[in-house]
């Protein structure tokens, strides 16, 4: 409905005008004529007012403020400041080794006995759009991790569409100079025919002495939008825990993988708005006192590597470049239970972090990360956990401390049924790793020789949720 109020201000004037023309007026008269013809234009302007449109908002920023109670597992509600979310309605990485922790976090904070939310054969179907609002499915958040895409493929589908599930999740990491098409159009075909969605993971097969060059980033941006996608959705995630040095040119460089990051998302989003665009999952739990600070240090994995804390890594990003992680569909994470990877599903804190850090260097280390980009950036992303897990002795790698594979597939099913499950921001999760020889086998779900580990008939027996992403 329009209002236009010259038009009545124009018909009393013409009225004052007949009334001094003809000389049937008084004073009183004309005064009374202007103080309505004021009242009714105030009026109208309220009318009007009251009555506008609100400017449209992004499918993201209606569902991060929409009154709905946040249906987390645990204290989850606590530990993201009771930031809300639809559970219907979510908004819109991984590498060649595990990821690693510092070895002065010691001991493991207070712990909390196996808590059981609700029925562990209940799935809830989580809806995915990207920020641009272009898709929406019902989620399989069941995936896998596999450094051997050409092999795993069946396995892959095996477990992570086993009891009910379809579209599954599977991440592969992919060297940022790929030009092998008719090998990786082969391999997203036999991903499209076994149901499974790729979150495929940019690396630098020499990251400890090299970074990424710009012609690279334009060159694989060109190969990714020229493959053929099993779904509509592209997910890409950029590298893998660039705050340690030896998965980034051997330096710490946020200002540096800030500009990469930036690139990449322009380059694939100029070539196609299917790419759902990912930060490379971070190493939360690598800690340096004072957050601007870097420390170098032997990791529990034997491997020499220096960290800058991720709070300090991401300020620094964005002061490069203002507003990068606003360019984002999702969050990519790790999650592993530390320190030494004997963490438990149940612990909420370890060592002496504060009600900030809670959680950093347990599996819900993202929601430290939420909590994170919601104090600094006033963002909050869905996140797909794209490496957690837990290492089991029985592997060709010695680690006496490590639990057995016994233990290891509990603490995958109480992960899985009390938390990954129940947390609508949780969109995917992608454990490392399915197979795996060396230090791997001991991570791997499958045995060198093909034996399956107890974790896999773990997840295998929770029931899934039928996906159905757009083809």
């Amino acid at each position: 409905m329009r209002f236009v109020s010259i038009g009545t201000s124009q018909k009393i004037t013409e009225l004052v005008n007949d009334c001094v023309r003809s000389r049937k007026f008084s004073f009183g008269l004309i005064l009374l004529v202007i103080l309505l013809s004021i009242s009714i234009t105030l009026i109208q302007t309220l009318v009007l007012v009251k009555l506008q449109t609100a400017p449209p908002i992004s499918p993201l920023a209606s569902a991060i403020n929409a009154p709905h109670a946040l249906g987390t597992a645990s204290e989850s509600a606590e530990l993201v400041q009771n930031t809300v979310i639809p559970t219907n309605n979510l908004v819109n990485d991984t590498k060649p080794e595990p990821t690693v922790k510092k070895t002065e976090n010691n001991g493991i904070g207070t712990t909390k006995p196996p808590t059981t939310h609700g029925s562990e054969n209940t799935q809830n179907v989580v809806s995915v759009t990207a920020n641009i609002g272009r898709i929406n499915f019902a989620n399989n958040k069941f995936g896998i991790y596999t450094n051997n895409a050409g092999g795993d493929i069946d396995l892959a589908a095996d477990l992570v569409n086993s009891n009910g599930g379809d579209w599954g999740w599977i991440l592969i990491p992919m060297s940022v100079h790929e030009n092998g098409t008719e090998g990786w159009n082969s391999t997203f075909g036999k991903l499209a025919e076994k149901h499974l969605i790729p979150i495929v993971q940019l690396i630098e097969p020499q990251a400890q002495t090299r970074v990424p060059t710009d012609e690279d980033i334009d060159n694989i941006a060109k190969f990714l939008a020229d493959l053929n996608w099993p779904i509509k959705l592209r997910v890409v995630s950029a590298f893998n825990e660039m705050n340690a040095s030896e998965y980034w040119g051997g330096k710490i460089d946020p200002e540096g993988y800030a500009r990469t990051l930036n690139r990449l998302i322009d380059q694939l989003k100029q070539r196609s708005s299917d790419f759902f665009v990912m930060n490379g999952a971070f190493n939360a739990s690598a800690q340096t006192g004072d957050p601007t600070g870097i420390n170098c240090i032997k990791t529990d994995l034997g491997v020499n590597s220096c960290y800058l804390s991720e709070i300090g890594f991401l300020k620094r990003m964005d002061a490069a470049v203002p507003g990068i992680f606003k360019k984002l569909d999702g969050w990519a994470a790790h999650t592993y239970p530390h320190p030494a990877y004997r963490g438990r599903p149940t612990d909420s804190r370890v060592g002496a972090e504060s009600t900030f850090e809670a959680g950093r260097n347990t599996i819900r280390s993202y929601q430290f990360e939420q909590r994170l980009l919601k104090r600094d950036y006033g963002l909050t992303l869905p996140v797909f956990i794209t490496e957690t897990g837990w290492p089991h002795k029985e592997g060709q790698s010695p680690h006496g401390e490590w639990y057995d594979a016994s233990t290891v597939a509990d603490y995958y099913k109480q992960a899985f049924v009390n938390y990954f499950l129940k947390d609508p921001y949780i969109v995917a999760v992608t454990p490392f790793l399915l197979t795996g020889s060396g230090a791997f086998s001991n991570f791997s779900f499958i045995g060198p020789e093909g034996n399956k580990f107890p974790q896999w008939d773990a997840i295998a027996g929770i029931k899934k949720v039928s996906g159905d992403p757009p083809r």
